[in-house]
């Protein structure tokens, strides 16, 4: 619970890393950070083009590395 307000914190304040890899048994943490992603660091606009959510059962290699080397629209981010 430490490393998720840590990571939420950080959110806020704009300290953001490129990649974050979440992962566990449990969702509910993944849930709250996702949600914080999505509400702290994109505007409604930039949100449809520039937030992705890949879930590892459902996605493979190739589409995580195009998401990746994918650039902003109309975003910093």
């Amino acid at each position: 619970m430490k490393e998720l307000n840590e990571i939420k914190s950080h959110i806020q304040l704009g300290i953001v890393k490129p990649v974050y890899i979440l992962d566990g048994e449990e969702t509910y943490p993944i849930d709250r950070i996702t949600e914080c992603f999505e509400n702290e660091l994109l505007s409604e606009n930039e949100k449809d083009f520039n937030f992705k959510i890949l879930y590892g059962k459902e996605t493979n290699l190739n589409e995580i590395l195009n998401e990746c080397r994918s650039f902003p629209v109309f975003a910093q981010r």
